[in-house]
């Protein structure tokens, strides 16, 4: 009887430690690391586009927020992971962040911006597969890595720039306001 209430005790105390969020039959963990610094799952979602689940994804902060703007703004490390559902091309991902890139960046400040667009929508060459995962990571001082699959693919630099990346699924001019809310855990 006491090895019972011994391992109930353990589950009770730790359990906590090692769960995970899980959406879609997809688990997104608790806790991710970059450079050396946990970042917590602030909350997930479903993207959707009419009836098809694209992929189930999460936001990770060093703490856990219910304020866009201050997600697009923080110049903390952060990061967007998408677990593929459906088959994407690489040529569907980029024409999908350059329509958010259109919605969400004034013309001039598009324009400043463009050769870092250039620069991210080459590292979405890869199609994405049920199970594929993209990270889109910001480190600050160093700008947003892309990783497919746990590969960097490369790094684009700069704060605004990541402001502009985040704003595709924080802005108030987000395609998909329900993955928003998910993802601030609204």
């Amino acid at each position: 009887m006491f090895k019972h209430i011994t391992f109930y005790l353990f589950l009770l105390f730790f359990a906590p430690l090692t769960l995970a969020k899980n959406i879609a039959n997809v688990e997104m963990p608790d806790i991710m690391e970059i450079s050396g610094q946990p970042l917590v799952l602030n909350g997930v979602g479903l993207r959707k586009k009419f009836v098809i689940k694209l992929y189930a994804a999460g936001l990770y902060l060093k703490n856990k927020s219910k304020d866009a703007n201050a997600v697009i703004n923080a110049d903390d490390p952060m990061v967007v992971r998408m677990h593929f559902l459906y088959q994407v091309s690489g040529n569907q991902l980029v024409s999908a962040w350059n329509e958010s890139f259109e919605s969400n960046l004034e013309t001039n400040r598009k324009a400043t911006l463009q050769n870092q667009i250039g620069m991210f929508n080459d590292l979405f060459s890869y199609e994405a597969k049920k199970d594929d995962i993209y990270e889109v990571i910001y480190e600050p001082g160093k700008g947003i890595h892309v990783k497919f699959n746990g590969e960097v693919l490369g790094t684009v630099p700069g704060l605004d720039f990541k402001k502009a990346v985040f704003s595709i699924w924080f802005s108030m001019y987000n395609s998909d306001p329900d993955l928003k809310k998910a993802m601030m855990d609204l």
